[in-house]
Formats: structure tokens, sequence, C-alpha cells
């Protein structure tokens, strides 16, 4: 029996816009309204008790899973392939994270295999549309909100499930 991975797949949060900024792209912060995001991000996901939380090494994906990493006492992996410059290989990154939540040191109930994983609009919408789940997208706007949360649910390296659940308000 194949074992089933959600992958709970964030756009980080509001980090105002690229243009505006005028250092390096990679230290961009998380505003104001983005951080108060995070937070409510942390507060709906906790509660699905993630077993790994990994992310872009750019800031504001660093910042929007922070508070998730306290609520949950889960260190933040930062993996390389998450940041923009990932976007071409975000399927084989993607698939990759959900077999890390089949191994045996994340093993916990074959019902509770949970990853939490945040990136970048282009990441997403490149993971979304290589792994197939954009087929599965029931319309859903790709890559989603900033802030906003893609429900993909792994059997194997297959996504059977794909949803997006719009920013906490």
């Amino acid at each position: 029996m194949m074992t089933a991975v959600l992958m709970l797949l964030i756009r980080h949060a509001d980090a105002g816009s690229r243009r505006d900024w005028t250092g390096d792209d990679r230290e961009r912060p998380l505003t104001e309204g983005g951080a108060r995001q995070a937070r409510d991000i942390a507060r709906v996901l906790a509660q699905r008790k993630p077993m790994l939380i990994a992310t872009s090494p750019y800031q504001r994906c660093l910042q929007t899973v922070v508070p998730l990493a306290q609520v949950s006492g889960l260190p933040v992996v930062p993996v390389d392939d998450l940041g923009v410059q990932g976007a071409p290989h975000a399927g084989r990154t993607l698939r990759a994270l959900a077999r890390s939540g089949t191994g045996p040191r994340l093993a916990r109930a074959a019902d509770d295999r949970v990853i939490a994983v945040c990136t970048h609009g282009e990441v997403i919408a490149a993971g979304l549309r290589s792994t197939g789940a954009a087929e599965l997208a029931d319309g859903a706007e790709i890559p989603g909100p900033k802030g906003g949360t893609w429900f993909l649910c792994f059997t194997g390296e297959v996504v059977v499930r794909a949803e997006l659940l719009p920013p906490p308000t």
C-alpha cells in the first residue's frame, strides 16, 4: 500500500512589490500585513500537525513559516531549490519532499503524514504544472494569492488531489 502525504504548499505572505524593493530580492521581508498573514497561516495550518517544515531560503518565505514552526515545535529546513531560481525543477523538488514524508525518521500513523512547504509563486505554478496538480485544481487561480496554501495529496509521487485554501482572514 502506498503512503499518502499531504503537502501544505504555501505561497509566502505579502512582502510588497519586487519592483519597489531596492535591495537583494532574497532579503525582501514581509510587510506588516504579511507578518499578520504568517501568524494566521500558523494558526490554521498548525491544526494539520505537520511533521516537516521546508522553505525557500528567501527572507519572506522564512518569515512566513517561522510562526508555524514555533507553534509546531519544529525546525525550519531551508531548501535551495525552493528559491525562485528553482522553478525549472519544481516538480522534481516537490516530489522529493513528498517522498521525505514517507521516510522512517518522519513516519507516524499512516494517516498522519503532513509536510509544510513554503515557496514563491513561480515555483508553485511550475510545480503544479509539472506534477499534474494543475489539472486537478478545479479552476483555482494558479499560483494562488500570497499567503494562500495548496493542499496537495501525494500517493507516491503522483498528486491525486489539489485544492487551494485562500489566505486566512
